[in-house]
């Protein structure tokens, strides 16, 4: 029998995306998010597939042989304000190609992650030694990357990072797998509510935050 996590990700897989929808549309058109005369537009915008992003792992040795093999392939491109990062059209994701990235995923060479999913942690401005609070962290690819930057300036591993979530299958399953490739002593899985966490208190103006 199939483990839960398991028997979701391969009902994802057989459901087609839906392109149209029109609760989704009537919803936000209600929200004017942009004017009419931009409305189509902006819908044609929404139906082009993702392209496919990766975030190479610069913690593992030789990372820079598996960047210069991006750069010779005309199907990547870097994104220009996160080092390490390739971006690659869905037209030219080919099955050869994704069989690639997914062996460079399981050996934690690189990890599949969207463009805006990196910022959060470059806005943090993430320090070695930080104690770093994720209360939303499934299915953990910001955690993993805020890891992967505090081993990036020290290697005194002295930063702790606590990766909380609320539904128990991705907290039991996913955030175990994701943080133990990062194999830092300083990193804790949590499961709670996030609008109320902490619960916790060890004196007066004490809070674990």
């Amino acid at each position: 029998m199939a483990r839960h996590g398991a028997a979701r990700n391969t009902a994802a897989r057989r459901t087609a995306p839906v392109e149209t929808n029109s609760l989704f549309e009537e919803f936000y058109q209600k929200q004017q998010v942009v004017g009419e005369d931009s409305w189509d537009e902006f819908m044609t915008v929404l139906q082009k597939p993702m392209p496919v992003v990766v975030r190479l792992n610069r913690t593992k040795p030789h990372w820079q042989e598996l960047q210069v093999s991006f750069a010779m392939d005309v199907r990547w491109s870097e994104l220009p304000w996160f080092p390490g990062a390739w971006r690659c059209d869905a037209k030219d994701y080919d099955d050869s190609l994704r069989s690639q990235c997914s062996a460079l995923n399981k050996s934690y060479a690189l990890r599949f992650q969207e463009a805006a999913s990196l910022v959060p942690p470059l806005l943090l401005e993430v320090k070695s030694t930080d104690l770093l609070l994720d209360l939303c962290a499934a299915p953990g690819s910001k955690t993993l990357e805020c890891i992967e930057l505090m081993r990036e300036e020290s290697d005194s591993l002295e930063g702790v990072v606590i990766a909380n979530d609320a539904d128990a299958e991705r907290c039991f399953e996913l955030l175990p797998l994701i943080t133990r490739k990062a194999r830092h002593p300083g990193c804790a899985v949590v499961l709670g509510n996030g609008a109320k966490y902490p619960a916790q208190f060890w004196g007066p103006g004490d809070q674990l935050l």
